[in-house]
């Protein structure tokens, strides 16, 4: 799925295109069959011609977006195509282990969480990584990047070993084992969103 999204991405990307809500809500599956299914990127309502001036508009899921997108004002606010990039960080995250890197409790505040992102603060010390390989922990920490310059493209994603499948360790995205619990982590963190959402 990874694959797929940053493939679609990296082909918007060479057309411009920014989308600045990418979300685990915005990705969908064309069929329940977890092998044969298409991975489609939806809701293009945010979505912005990127021409190489700095974007303005604050907008997207605050929870997916670059602390640049959050944080910034006046005159020096702006931001580019690399806010794809963070939002991608965090799915990936959240995909592996079950938690979101900035709310592994699922209890913090907006501003605790918002604080967390800012410091870009995220760990893999629990047992949901004792599973997760090294690259797939590698290619996140090259996403969830304070510096946009620092931070991946997806055209850099795309090129590291453990999407491309050139891993020396052998595993990369497509055969990664993930932790026994990672189901019941997911719906456990989907049901605590749905009630964030109610909430608010």
């Amino acid at each position: 799925m990874c694959v797929c999204v940053c493939a679609w991405c990296n082909c918007n990307r060479r057309c411009g295109i920014v989308h600045r809500d990418l979300k685990p809500e915005n990705i969908l599956l064309s069929t329940p069959d977890e092998h044969d299914a298409v991975v489609k990127v939806a809701d293009f309502g945010l979505a912005k011609v990127f021409t190489g001036t700095s974007l303005k508009t604050k907008c997207g899921t605050w929870g997916y977006s670059a602390p640049e997108m959050i944080s910034g004002s006046g005159s020096t606010f702006g931001y580019d195509d690399k806010v794809d990039s963070w939002s991608l960080g965090t799915i990936l995250y959240i995909l592996l282990c079950g938690y979101h890197p900035f709310d592994p409790e699922g209890n913090r505040s907006d501003n605790e969480m918002i604080a967390s992102m800012k410091a870009c603060r995220f760990e893999f010390d629990d047992d949901g990584w004792a599973t997760i390989s090294d690259g797939a922990k590698d290619l996140v920490r090259h996403l969830l990047v304070l510096d946009p310059d620092e931070r991946f493209s997806m055209a850099q994603v795309l090129e590291h070993p453990w999407i491309s499948g050139s891993s020396p360790a052998g595993l990369h995205a497509s055969e990664m084992p993930l932790s026994p619990t990672i189901h019941y982590d997911l719906a456990k963190y989907r049901e605590h969103t749905k009630q964030k959402v109610c909430c608010t």
